[in-house]
């Protein structure tokens, strides 16, 4: 029996009947007020809200009637809204949106009050009333008369949620029915898989969003004019349609035209959004000015863009990720700007610091850090930067195995190798990051390799620096104008190159002599009637020795036979005056030597890369190396198998496998 008489229902229906439009103007501009919150940072949320029904009052007042005397002034869902987004990082936002901009009269987290061996619905509930109408964009004075001190229901939820909710919590737990244990037990199970797939899907798209809000992954200059023009389209007919989010198809271009170097177009593409006044637009201009040159601009607008990201945003959901990477990317761009104007140093070093602290483990924001204050007085990376360094390239080299922020992963890979005192290392990433671009797979500015260049010679530069890291900076830089050298050397120079030269690498202490037979056919092939240069170690161990030995068997000149090599030979080495000899280095093999033939080589006019092919018989660190520097630079280079030694890894690197102009043999040596 029902505790409420005929006539209070029906004079509690008809006073509600009397106040529903203005809940329905409540709920009409709930769902306006969300959708304009979530639009700019969560696109693919939905809104639903509603004035309850007429009758959906008349049943609750009617099954709660010993609980709301006053149903129509006590209720508290007579205005309902539903905000629906994708993941439990997104539920967050909306919440601290809701919290901030609501005066919150209560909060109910459903999935909170479970139990820990208990599954079941999870949305969080909120009972609100609107605090301030003009922060949420409310102005129309009929509409805040008729909402006044109305309080509201609000529910936030994951798509998931939504999905479990709308489908089976009214059917199971708004009904008298009851229902068999097997029909409860598949709902919680349902309940189960829904939690945990929310959690999966929450830490895998936040992983998502992570690289793509702070990298790239390559496409080739021609793809990205391509998808440029296509945005520029799409802009033109969302201005012109009066659709909202043109700024984000901008921005989209903007930071496209920056990547391969075209500045100035990036600049006035962004230039007419800039009175909005959002941080992400202010950061990719500022970026645009910095990489043109006008290090004032830059630093102008980033600066703006600093002061936005202060504090988080009020009047729209955020995802607190996504708000971190903006804010330590805008101090990044800051600092790099500052420190081009020669600024005061503590500003330049805060703008640093504030970065590493919003991404710790960005490994391009450490480097360039790391690489200033050496530049500026540190001999050395301390103790506990080299944790971070080592962390640092293990993200690197993470994104080059990826194929993400190519070729950059592969330069600041190198960067951090160098600060680390290991010069092969930082070579070989080097050298990647150079045929990578050299592979036309990706779409680069003209200048990345003068930009690389610049910051290795402004930390070896420094007298103080430790000699490992010196030595190190200095064969990279040198490296990297041989592959400056290299890219300047067109299809029509290459025709008229008449040097031609053939380069045999490969193992000298750590040949087995046990392979000299299998060598010896291999070298007279390939040297029986050359008539250009050859280049080899130079000794008489291992595979320079048999070099020697073929060249003398078959009259190969002396004067074409070319060998380096350093002033000081380790002990278990010995000069081979079949060779011409050129010293290059004093003490031991190092990079030097490799670098002084490719110096030597390029110093001649008449010389290309297209002329020179290397073969490659094993060999340890020194010999991948070279094997490296030749992809680099174009040469087509011939790995033979059944020589033992690191160059055969070439092969299992998934990156170098890629490069075009590497053979493992048995490919026609000759050919």
């Amino acid at each position: 029996m029902s505790n409420i008489t005929p006539e209070k229902l029906k004079q509690q229906v008809a006073s509600y009947s009397e106040k529903k439009p203005e809940y329905k103007i409540y709920a009409d501009t709930l769902k306006a007020v969300f959708e304009r919150a979530c639009r700019r940072y969560f696109p693919c949320s939905f809104v639903q809200a509603r004035e309850k029904a007429v009758a959906s009052f008349a049943e609750k007042v009617v099954r709660k009637a010993g609980k709301y005397k006053d149903a129509v002034n006590e209720l508290t869902d007579l205005c309902g809204a539903r905000v629906i987004v994708q993941t439990l990082d997104q539920v967050e936002a909306v919440r601290t949106f809701i919290r901030a901009n609501f005066e919150v009269c209560e909060e109910d987290d459903k999935g909170a009050a479970l139990g820990e061996d208990v599954f079941g619905y999870g949305d969080v509930h909120f009972i609100v009333r609107i605090r301030n109408f003009g922060a949420l964009g409310i102005s129309d004075e009929a509409t805040k008369t008729a909402i006044g001190n109305k309080r509201a229901e609000i529910q936030v939820r994951t798509w998931l949620q939504h999905a479990i909710a709308d489908t089976l919590h009214d059917r199971i737990y708004k009904t008298h029915l009851k229902f068999p244990r097997e029909i409860i037990r598949l709902a919680k199970m349902l309940d189960a898989i829904r939690e945990n797939s929310d959690k999966t899907m929450n830490a895998l798209c936040a992983d998502i969003d992570s690289r793509l809000a702070n990298y790239s992954s390559f496409a080739s200059k021609k793809q990205i004019e391509e998808e440029i023009e296509r945005l520029k389209l799409i802009e033109v007919e969302l201005v012109q349609g009066k659709i909202c989010g043109e700024w984000k198809t901008a921005l989209q271009c903007a930071r496209l035209q920056s990547a391969i170097g075209y500045y100035t177009d990036a600049v006035s593409t962004l230039e007419k959004h800039t009175g909005l006044e959002y941080p992400e637009i202010l950061i990719e201009l500022g970026n645009a000015f910095l990489l043109n040159g006008d290090f004032e601009k830059a630093k102008t607008w980033l600066n703006k863009a600093v002061s936005l990201l202060r504090e988080p945003e009020k009047n729209v959901p955020y995802d607190k990720e996504e708000y971190k990477g903006r804010k330590g990317r805008a101090h990044f761009l800051l600092a790099c700007a500052l420190a081009k104007l020669r600024d005061r140093e503590d500003a330049i070093l805060e703008a640093y610091q504030q970065a590493l602290e919003c991404e710790p483990g960005n490994p391009y924001y450490l480097a360039e850090a790391i690489g200033h204050k050496i530049g500026h007085g540190e001999a050395d990376v301390s103790p506990l930067a080299r944790n971070a360094v080592k962390t640092a390239l293990e993200t690197s080299h993470g994104h080059i195995k990826d194929g993400t922020e190519l070729p950059y992963s592969c330069f600041v890979a190198g960067r951090l190798q160098a600060l680390l005192g290991e010069p092969l290392k930082a070579l070989a990433d080097y050298a990647l990051g150079v045929a990578v671009i050299r592979s036309g797979t990706v779409g680069v500015p003209p200048a990345i390799l003068k930009g690389e260049i610049a910051w290795l010679e402004t930390v070896e530069g420094r007298s103080n620096v430790k000699h490992d890291i010196k030595e190190s900076c200095n064969w990279c830089a040198r490296f990297l104008l041989l592959a400056q050298r290299a890219q300047t050397l067109t299809g029509t120079q290459d025709a008229t190159a008449h040097v031609r030269v053939k380069i045999i690498a490969g193992g000298a202490g750590s040949f087995e002599e046990s392979k000299t037979g299998d060598l010896r056919p291999l070298l007279e092939s390939i040297m029986g009637d050359f008539d250009g240069k050859v280049i080899s170690g130079g000794t008489r161990c291992g595979v320079p020795g048999v070099v020697g030995e073929v060249a003398a068997n078959i009259g190969f000149p002396k004067e074409r036979l070319h060998g380096y090599i350093p002033r000081n030979l380790p002990a278990d080495a010995t000069r081979d005056v079949r060779y011409t000899l050129h010293d290059a280095g004093n003490v031991g093999f190092t990079p030097e030597q490799i670098l002084q033939c490719w110096e030597d080589l390029f110093a001649s006019e008449s010389f290309a890369p297209s002329t020179v092919k290397l073969f490659g018989f094993g060999g340890g660190p020194l010999s991948a190396l070279e094997y490296r520097f030749a992809l680099a630079f174009g040469v087509k280079v011939w790995v033979f198998d059944g020589f033992d030694g690191t160059a055969a890894e070439l092969e299992k690197d998934g990156r170098w496998a890629e490069i075009e102009g590497l053979f493992i043999v048995p490919d026609d040596p000759t050919s």
